[in-house]
């Protein structure tokens, strides 16, 4: 099967599809009905636009460790963006897997981008279910939100034999 796909439009489509089936996202978590995601979000562009686009990406974090969430800027800014996050449970809980935050980041003039440091503190749920939780981006002063949540999947560190 092949797919002729324009620019933005490939990851946006599978996670809407993911969203619309209640498999992931915030709601799905709250309703508990959130499945560990198949398909991972991605930073798919802001096609013509001319503020500047912000996305998340999602991530793979490593259990007891600090796991940083890169947030990207494209083109880069000619004034400061703040934007608000948050974290929000799927099948990781705030303050069993991980220390929640909610906040507001600045991404300076003439930068990229910046991170979103989150400590994760241990892969294993209840109910044996891979952790994950989500970083939500909302409300900036300027530019377009591409991708406003990241998928955070906490994985344990493999045993090393020495």
């Amino acid at each position: 099967m092949s797919l002729a796909i324009r620019r933005g439009a490939t990851i946006v489509i599978a996670l809407a599809v993911g969203l619309a089936a209640g498999l992931v996202g915030p709601a799905a978590a709250q309703a508990g009905t959130a499945r560990t995601p198949a398909v991972l979000s991605q930073s798919v562009g802001c096609g013509t636009s001319i503020r500047p686009c912000v996305s998340l990406k999602d991530v793979v974090c490593w259990e007891d460790n600090w796991c940083r969430v890169p947030v990207t800027v494209s083109p880069f800014t000619a004034a400061p963006i703040r934007i608000e996050f948050t974290t929000v449970d799927g099948t990781a809980r705030a303050g069993l897997n991980y220390e929640p935050q909610r906040g507001v980041m600045t991404i300076e003039a003439r930068s990229t981008g910046t991170d979103v440091a989150l400590f994760m503190a241990s892969s294993r749920t209840p109910t044996g279910e891979p952790a994950f939780l989500f970083l939500t981006l909302s409300a900036p002063t300027s530019g377009v939100l591409v991708t406003d949540t990241a998928i955070l999947t906490i994985v344990a560190r493999p045993v090393t034999q020495g």
